[in-house]
């Protein structure tokens, strides 16, 4: 374990998602040393934690999450170094993961062959139930 990150549900924070003290979100990406050991040869990349838990719930192995809109040198690293061939890219369909998926793109256009996750009714991954999951 290297940190814990959790959510406010008061709205009293700034911040909707709080990480531990001295975690560097940076620097990891959620679910990493698990989705490198899938079969598959693609990584989903998702947003954050959440995104990756809901498409676990659906039976789906291979998703990390950059807990943000960003994506950083080290976690482009860690892209690199899974193996993997392509990245898909399921960031939500508002104007943060419109930036963010075009950072990515920009960082790792280069290095792997990029699909899109395209979700239905415009709606986040983490809105999604497992069965609209595993029927996509």
């Amino acid at each position: 374990m290297v940190g814990c990150v959790g959510r406010d549900v008061t709205g009293k924070s700034f911040a909707k998602w709080i990480n531990s003290k001295g975690f560097n979100k940076a620097q990891y990406l959620y679910n990493y040393a698990k989705a490198v050991r899938s079969d598959s040869n693609s990584l989903i990349l998702c947003e954050g934690q959440g995104d990756v838990m809901r498409l676990h719930e659906a039976g789906v192995d291979n998703a990390v999450g950059l807990f943000g809109c960003s994506i950083s040198d080290e976690q482009k690293r860690l892209l690199e170094r899974s193996g993997k061939l392509t990245l898909v890219l399921a960031f939500d369909p508002d104007k943060a993961g419109e930036s963010g998926r075009a950072k990515v793109i920009e960082k790792c256009g280069d290095l792997f062959n990029i699909r899109e996750l395209k979700l239905p009714d415009n709606r986040d991954v983490g809105d999604l139930s497992p069965e609209e999951i595993r029927n996509m």
